[in-house]
Formats: structure tokens, C-alpha cells, sequence
């Protein structure tokens, strides 16, 4: 074989490879559940970053009513994770926004435990039950 075949076989051969390997245990969707002291919190973000690589490239979405849902989660394997959470909730009053009108206003509530380690597996993925503590005034 000569050298310009062998290096088409072996670069087709690596292509492959990585292509077989993209999404082989990936969980496919994360959903749930998030509380604070009990309480689901009303909005704010999450976010989902590898235990073992925090600085490396993590996935998120929104929360609202306590429940998040990210649906394009395809990067993300079975494992350890770290779960930060900005939970925000509504202090019972209203603002006037000039271009939405009048919208509540909310303040951001500190957690004592955000970050947070979670085994994420295919079982639990879209089912996972996070609850938070708040720090204490």
C-alpha cells in the first residue's frame, strides 16, 4: 500500500472511530426538578459542568416553576457534574417596564450549597431532584 492510501485509510479510520464514539452513552435530554429550602424556585438559570473539568465546556438552560429542561444535552455522559444554580424570586411587587408594562420584581436569592456534585446517569437524567439551601441572613 502505498503512503498517500495508507494515509486515507488511516484517516478514514479515525473519522470513523470519533464518529462511532459521538453520543455512545450520551444521556440525551437533563430535566427536573430544582428547590430551594423546599420550595421550587420560581426562575433563575442552571448550568451543568464536567467534576473533573469545571473550567471546561458545560451545558444550561432556564428555570422556571422549579423545572428546568434542556433538550439538547447530546455532549453530556454519564458522570459527575457540577450543578450551579442563580435561583431568583419575586419580592410581591411590580415595576413598570415601558416596554412590557408592569413586570414583577425579583431578587436574587444566595445559596449556601450552589455549586453542587451530581451523578448524572441515563436513569436519572431527565428526573433529577436538586434542592438548595439558602445562606441565612
Amino acid at each position: 500500500m502505498s503512503k498517500r492510501n495508507s494515509f486515507h485509510v488511516f484517516t478514514f479510520a479515525a473519522i470513523s472511530a470519533s464518529l462511532i464514539g459521538c453520543g455512545s452513552g450520551a444521556v440525551g435530554s437533563l430535566g427536573g426538578q430544582a428547590t430551594v429550602d423546599g420550595a421550587p424556585i420560581e426562575t433563575g438559570t442552571i448550568s451543568f459542568k464536567p467534576a473533573a473539568n469545571p473550567a471546561g465546556r458545560g451545558i444550561g438552560g432556564a428555570l422556571a416553576s422549579g423545572y428546568f429542561e434542556i433538550p439538547s444535552a447530546d455532549d453530556v455522559n454519564p458522570g459527575k457534574y457540577l450543578v450551579t444554580v442563580q435561583a431568583m424570586k419575586s419580592t410581591g411587587k411590580m415595576r413598570n417596564d415601558p416596554q412590557r408594562g408592569p413586570v414583577p420584581i425579583v431578587e436574587s436569592l444566595e445559596l449556601a450549597d450552589s455549586p453542587q456534585e451530581v451523578e448524572i446517569t441515563s436513569a436519572n437524567a431527565q428526573e433529577l431532584q436538586l434542592g438548595f439551601t439558602a445562606k441565612k441572613r
